[in-house]
């Protein structure tokens, strides 16, 4: 029953390579590890969201950004499923998971920063580690590794 919890996603998008602030659903860090010590972000630099399958034809960086968003949001509620036996005890909870999104568009790097109950948990971190493969974000038109956290909230309401 999908009406039984939520996916809040409420965070904020940053870049520290920018120096500037975007709201958006997810917090986003413009990893490359490697690859900002190798390039020289600029407040002229172009910088690209990922592209999640249905958003290829968006155009301008706020609306990749929003449309990412929704699609991804969409696509965990979709998926997610309130484990039958903590639904019944009344166990809510927001577990915070972090993954990235590869220089290939590929999920990576998929782990709990915040545990809330281990089903819940397993739960949300099963459906963050199949989505599906998306065109990578650019800055400057060369792919690069995002890494996203996302909450995802059990509630009973």
């Amino acid at each position: 029953m999908k009406s039984i919890y939520t996916l809040t996603t409420a965070l904020l998008l940053s870049s520290a390579a920018y120096g500037s602030f975007y709201p958006t659903l997810f917090e986003k860090e413009v990893l490359p590890k490697v690859a900002l010590q190798e390039t020289t972000a600029t407040a002229e630099s172009v910088y690209t969201p990922p592209v999640f399958p249905g958003c290829e034809k968006v155009k301008g960086t706020e609306k990749m950004e929003a449309c990412f968003n929704e699609a991804i949001i969409q696509y965990v509620i979709d998926r997610l499923e309130y484990p039958e036996f903590l639904r019944v005890e009344g166990v809510e909870g927001t577990p915070l998971i972090r993954f990235s999104v590869l220089k290939d568009g590929s999920i990576s790097n998929v782990e709990v920063v915040r545990s809330v109950h281990k089903m819940l948990d397993s739960e949300a971190f099963a459906i963050i580690s199949k989505l599906p493969k998306m065109a990578p974000a650019t800055l400057d038109g060369e792919a690069i590794e995002v890494q996203f956290t996302l909450p995802v909230r059990f509630s009973l309401e």
